[in-house]
């Protein structure tokens, strides 16, 4: 009886674990990196190869772009695609939360125009993704976890960085928190640019600390109560504003 022989392989095998994970992440990363990911009728996901590669948004009738980090990839079809822009670093300490409403906003308004939007960071892993999993939390009501799955089960590298899953799931707490305290009662916001690529693009940021000796007379500030909501305008502040409007 003739043997045969086996042979297998075993380069890519290591002792260590993490190297394994290592390298199946690395290996899942390139499989999703030219696939456009649909989690809505309306949202698609995906990084930046695919938004360079004008034939994959035409096979899905992608009217719409939110490129999530300008400063990396740039708007690569803009005569084909109407584009909007953010300039996110993948940072726990970036703040998403101001945005997430101007987020949801151009969403409905590319479902209302019965468009499709095409939402990308660079892999479409950690800050693409997050955007998505909170219009997902807010539009259909969804837990964190269950939004999460709801991403994932469509585009299966995601994976928000530990920052963007805790803002996030401190959105959840607040829809639902039921104040326990008056300090609770009390949100306070400064009006600041969303990046310094951006300067004109003003967004609420909110105070961890809200009191009266964070108003500025140089800033602008949203003060909210749970009966009314107050602009604080600090009487140097047009003289800030111009010189922003003058920046090069």
């Amino acid at each position: 009886m003739t043997g045969l022989t086996l042979n297998l392989d075993l380069s890519n095998i290591h002792k260590n674990p993490e190297i394994n994970a290592g390298l199946v992440r690395r290996e899942k990363i390139a499989f999703f990196d030219k696939v456009r990911s649909k989690v809505a009728e309306h949202v698609f996901l995906g990084g930046d190869a695919v938004a360079k590669d004008k034939d994959i948004p035409n096979q899905n009738g992608i009217t719409h772009v939110l490129n999530c980090v300008d400063f990396v990839c740039p708007k690569y079809f803009k005569c084909d695609f109407i584009y909007w822009t953010l300039w996110l670093q993948d940072s726990p300490s970036e703040d998403i939360t101001s945005i997430l409403y101007d987020v949801f906003d151009y969403f409905e308004e590319v479902r209302e125009q019965h468009g499709r939007v095409f939402v990308h960071c660079y892999q479409g892993v950690s800050r693409s993704t997050s955007l998505v999993i909170g219009y997902i939390m807010w539009r259909e009501g969804q837990s964190f976890d269950d939004a999460f799955e709801c991403v994932k089960s469509a585009r299966g590298i995601a994976d928000p960085n530990i920052g963007f899953a805790c803002q996030l799931l401190q959105c959840q707490k607040k829809v639902h928190a039921f104040p326990l305290s008056p300090s609770s009662l009390l949100r306070m916001y400064r009006v600041a640019p969303h990046s310094p690529y951006d300067l004109l693009h003003l967004i609420p940021k909110m105070l961890n600390d809200p009191s009266p000796s964070t108003l500025d007379s140089k800033g602008a500030f949203i003060i909210h109560i749970p009966s009314s909501i107050y602009v604080w305008i600090g009487r140097k502040s047009e003289a800030v504003t111009t010189r922003t409007r003058a920046w090069p």
